[in-house]
Formats: structure tokens, sequence, C-alpha cells
């Protein structure tokens, strides 16, 4: 399993995604970042992430899906819940501010 980071921008403000997340949340563990910015454990590619979840959306909304690895990464003011994800599935320390 890999984690990827999806990335997206709704043009329409207040418009039902409620499937967008329900999705998003099936795919594996996850951690929301937030609003737009997810971080999930999954075994699909990016590219059917992208697909699946574009076939959620409007056509004027954008979505960018990237396998991550993580070397190393930084934070300001997320919560620990989420830290403790990242640490957790990325396999990697925070670097100290």
């Amino acid at each position: 399993m890999k984690v990827v980071q999806i990335h997206y921008y709704l043009t329409t403000p207040g418009g039902d995604y409620a499937s967008l997340g329900e999705y998003i949340k099936g795919l594996g563990s996850w951690a929301h970042i937030h609003e737009s910015l997810w971080l999930v454990r999954t075994n699909k590619s990016v590219a059917e992430v992208r697909d699946e979840i574009a076939s959620r959306m409007r056509s004027t909304d954008r979505v960018v899906v990237f396998s991550m690895t993580a070397d190393s990464w930084a934070s300001f003011n997320i919560g620990g819940d989420v830290a403790e994800w990242m640490h957790e599935h990325l396999g990697t320390s925070p670097v100290a501010a």
C-alpha cells in the first residue's frame, strides 16, 4: 500500500459533495488535513483515484492526486491525531520547528 495525497478545488460553494468525502474515506486509512487536502493509504493507483474522484465532481472542479514518498515532513498547527497518522503511515518523523 502507498499513501496518496489528494487536493481538490470545488467551484460550487455549498455544493453537495458528500459522496466525494465518503469515497475518499472508503479508500483506506485516511487523514483529513484541511478542507480540501487528504492523505490516504490505498492500493489504488493515482490515476484510478483521480478518475473516481472526477466522476463525483462537476466539470468545473479540479483535482490532483500525488503518490507520496516522504523522507521527512513538517507542519504547523496540525491536530495531534493528524500528526500521529502521518507519523504512523509515512514512517518518518516531523522536522522540528
